[in-house]
């Protein structure tokens, strides 16, 4: 019908996903975004699995920090991308995160100034690594 869409957080995380597959199209991978409701949101050379989260600072009394809701204990991904935004949905920072490396809880906050996840920032190349061990066994 050509009407605008309605902002929402669905909407906000729609858009990241598209940033994040665009990225990895133009570093020379083959994504498939995959449907609403799937388990996660791009598979990337036909075996790796991502999961985009995005969020925006969250300012609090015992600190500024960034939270992301993961929706299930368990992961069903093999790479959270974090996308930590501005108010202005900019991206600040991308963090690409092993979902080994990810506690068994439905949460994950990344403080403003520091946090132990920031060793994750930019490491794209962990995509490569999981992309090249499935060819390895298959």
């Amino acid at each position: 019908l050509g009407l605008p869409i309605k902002y929402s957080e669905t909407l906000l995380g729609k858009t990241q996903e598209h940033y994040v597959q665009e990225k990895l199209i133009s570093m020379g991978y083959q994504v498939n975004k995959m449907p609403q409701n799937f388990p996660y949101d791009l598979l990337v050379n036909g075996t790796v699995k991502i999961d985009v989260k995005a969020s925006r600072l969250y300012r609090g009394e015992n600190g500024n920090f960034y939270t992301f809701h993961l929706e299930k204990p368990y992961s069903t991904c093999d790479i959270y991308v974090l996308r930590l935004l501005n108010n202005s949905s900019d991206c600040l920072a991308d963090l690409v995160i092993p979902s080994a490396h990810v506690p068994t809880n439905k949460q994950i906050s990344v403080g403003e100034k520091s946090s132990k996840y920031y060793k994750y920032n930019e490491k794209w190349e962990y995509i490569q690594q999981y992309s090249s061990f499935f060819r390895s066994v298959c």
